[in-house]
């Protein structure tokens, strides 16, 4: 995740473990949630299906108790730097 952060420019290069440190910007509730399903933990080996599931419900206003305030806006990223990777925008549509 914070090679993700990077990279997408939410920080720095090398700020991303600052960004991180206070749980709660990251959090439901803070400034920019992150892995509102709970992330990769125990999720199997889906290739990130289980992310784009969640950024889909979180677009569309489905995810319930994990619903993001106001979400327009979804970025999934699946894979480490320096290896396959995949990273899809998911737009809601006005």
């Amino acid at each position: 995740m914070l090679c993700w952060l990077e990279d997408l420019g939410f920080c720095k290069v090398g700020e991303s473990g600052e960004l991180v440190a206070d749980p709660a910007r990251i959090s439901l509730g803070g400034e920019l949630p992150t892995n509102t399903a709970g992330g990769q933990l125990s999720g199997g080996r889906l290739h990130g299906f289980g992310h784009l599931h969640e950024a889909c419900l979180q677009v569309r206003g489905e995810a319930g108790a994990r619903l993001v305030d106001d979400v327009g806006l979804a970025a999934v990223g699946v894979g480490a730097a320096n290896s396959g990777t995949t990273a899809m925008l998911l737009r809601r549509s006005r």
